[in-house]
């Protein structure tokens, strides 16, 4: 009987040294996993206009006459000038469009809904983007499927 009181006791201590050693071993295991950053505060005190425009701006380069940018997109979409976004950091830009319709090469258009505002050299490498690449690809692949055109109504 007392060999068998043993034989327990000892399943048990092994039992129990083998709980507090995988314990031990996930304590030490879950301190090697990186904790994430924490979270920037809500609330951001607001800047003056010098702080938000930044060492670069000049007020003497501030105008409202239309870049080359504009023109050349103004020949394939419908855009809408905005003046320059001034924010902290890298928020804002200078030369800022709100984009409302790309023109297609065959004269069809393409509504953008929501109209972003992007700067005017993003604006233009999208409405290229849509004119040369989207455009052809959805030609090519209602082509390939046996899809006619939709009538274009004459305007």
């Amino acid at each position: 009987m007392a060999s068998r009181r043993v034989r327990i006791d000892a399943v048990r201590l092994t039992a129990v040294a083998a709980t507090i050693l995988t314990a031990c071993a996930g304590l030490a295991l879950a301190e090697e996993v990186p904790l994430p950053r924490p979270r920037p505060p809500l609330w951001v005190e607001p800047m003056t206009f010098r702080e938000a425009a930044g060492p670069d701006f000049n007020s003497a380069e501030v105008t409202s006459a239309p870049t080359p940018c504009d023109y050349q997109l103004a020949k394939i979409a419908l855009i809408e000038p905005v003046p320059r976004l001034i924010g902290p950091g890298a928020c804002g830009g200078r030369d800022m469009v709100q984009l409302d319709v790309v023109w297609l090469a065959d004269g069809a258009h393409v509504d953008i809904k929501p109209a972003p505002v992007l700067t005017c050299e993003m604006a233009a490498t999208f409405a290229g983007w849509l004119r040369e690449d989207v455009a052809l690809r959805l030609a090519y692949a209602l082509e390939a499927k046996g899809v006619a055109a939709a009538p274009r109504p004459s305007e």
